[in-house]
């Protein structure tokens, strides 16, 4: 419970001082006093962490570098794509004037991608490796959020510039999550794939805090202006470009269990010799 109270404070301590940053004033003594309460409260999560029997992140996990450089990937992309699942909206609602239900309807093609990449990842994964999925993720990624921060104007135009950008960080989404995802847990010892697969998620949850919290600091508070939001998308790109750049030392990683098959199926069949007695039975 304390390791949970360490890490739920220090992130949001961490939050706090980035979004309130820029009206306090970055070297204000309430933002300075919001990073180092967040960092410190951190570095006794990871004191804890190293020293309780049960932590809450089983930090000797990182030992395996296939999950430590997949939960270092999925915390960078995840900074950058829930900060573009936020930044759509709000741009066009807010630049572009269209209505929630409109902007919904905009954005849902990203997802739709999202859901078939990942399925095609899944299939180049089992032959290639993670590696031929996370890697241009990352960059197709970062190129549709080059699109919006270059191509997007306050003129509406969606067919030209919005559905091409969002087509192709949707892609992006779903390749390298399905990458990232495959490369945290390939490598884990059986007893460890839920607790790897736990701390992998709680990384990508991690980035959206982070992801969200910077969006809001670069929008400020009041109605944000298009050169905001080109910022934004900006720094969305250099997340996944560097998620990309990590997915490069993946390799291609075994599963240390090998796949089911039938004839590692165990048999219902009586063997021959147990035959007599389970018919007397």
């Amino acid at each position: 419970m304390l390791g949970i109270v360490l890490l739920t404070a220090g992130v949001g301590l961490l939050a706090l001082g980035i979004v309130r940053a820029p009206s306090w004033g970055w070297g204000s003594p309430r933002a300075l006093g919001a990073f180092a309460g967040g960092l410190a409260l951190l570095a006794a999560f990871v004191w804890r962490s190293l020293r309780h029997a049960h932590p809450v992140l089983e930090l000797s996990l990182f030992r395996v570098r296939s999950f430590a450089v997949a939960c270092a990937g999925l915390f960078l992309f995840s900074l950058g794509f829930y900060a573009v699942l936020l930044a759509n909206i709000l741009f066009l609602t807010g630049v572009w004037g269209y209505s929630t239900l409109h902007a919904g309807i905009a954005v849902t093609p990203g997802p739709l991608m999202a859901a078939l990449s990942s399925a095609l990842a899944g299939r180049a994964i089992d032959r290639f490796g993670q590696r031929v999925a996370a890697v241009p993720g990352g960059l197709l990624f970062a190129l549709g959020c080059v699109l919006f921060a270059t191509g997007l104007d306050s003129s509406p135009a969606y067919a030209a510039h919005f559905l091409p950008a969002t087509l192709l960080t949707g892609t992006g989404v779903g390749l390298s999550f399905a990458g990232f995802s495959s490369a945290a847990v390939a490598k884990l010892p059986p007893a460890r794939f839920a607790t790897g697969s736990a701390i992998s998620s709680c990384f990508r949850q991690l980035g959206a805090v982070r992801g969200i919290s910077v969006l809001i600091a670069v929008l400020g508070a009041g109605p944000a202006e298009l050169a905001d939001f080109q910022r934004a998308y900006w720094l969305m790109a250099l997340c996944g470009a560097s998620a990309g750049l990590i997915a490069l030392s993946l390799g291609r990683i075994r599963a240390t269990v090998p796949a089911w098959t039938s004839k590692s199926a165990p048999s219902t069949t009586p063997s021959p010799e147990r035959a007599p007695s389970a018919a007397r039975g």
